[in-house]
């Protein structure tokens, strides 16, 4: 299980109907609360004043919230309502039994595997809130920083070669049925054009 300063912990648990009682959601969303997550958790706030480090210019505070599970999976939308309802960083920690998952948005979601509990690691690095806040989405993303990149930088280069990838599997699958030696060529041609660009 992932321990972070003793001076972070909050365990407060924050009743489900919180946020579906106050906050506008669908029949479906209302009914993944209660069927799939048995508990919700406030496990830990990372701010200037439960730790030694610096305000940062896009985060003033990180929540860690622990969501106990039925099952070790999750309909991820209740987390963008749960995000939604609270103006501050969120990591999840969702659990089931001996199982855990970390799950961040930065532009997009980012999770870990599920993975033991022990397994399960979060290391809190940096000198202000916004590098603890990238480490911690570079950490759950199993982000690798080239280039001298920022992490946005890297995130959205990571998904031009995404994109670029599975168009090259598209032209693969193409070629591969395309009986005119002509177009098959043709396929070949722009299969290599594209792996240039990564």
């Amino acid at each position: 299980m992932i321990k972070l300063p003793q001076s972070t912990e909050f365990d407060k648990r924050i009743p489900k109907q919180t946020f579906y009682e106050n906050i506008k959601i669908s029949s479906a969303i209302k009914r993944v609360f209660i069927d799939e997550i048995k508990g919700i958790y406030w496990k830990n706030k990372i701010s200037t004043s439960t730790l030694n480090v610096e305000s940062g210019e896009n985060v003033e505070e990180i929540q860690i919230l622990e969501l106990q599970l039925y099952q070790p999976k999750l309909d991820y939308s209740v987390l963008q309502v749960i995000k939604g309802g609270i103006p501050y960083h969120i990591v999840f920690l969702l659990t089931c039994e001996d199982e855990s998952q970390l799950v961040a948005f930065h532009s997009k979601m980012f999770c870990t595997e599920w993975v033991s509990n022990e397994e399960l690691e979060l290391n809190i690095s940096g000198l202000t809130l916004d590098d603890i806040w990238n480490n911690f989405v570079i950490q759950i993303g199993d982000i690798e920083i080239t280039d001298n990149r920022t992490l946005d930088e890297q995130i959205e280069e990571d998904n031009r070669v995404a994109k670029i990838k599975k168009e090259i599997e598209k032209l693969e699958r193409m070629a591969k049925k395309e009986v005119q030696p002509k177009r098959k060529f043709e396929l070949h041609q722009e299969i290599l054009r594209l792996k240039d660009k990564i």
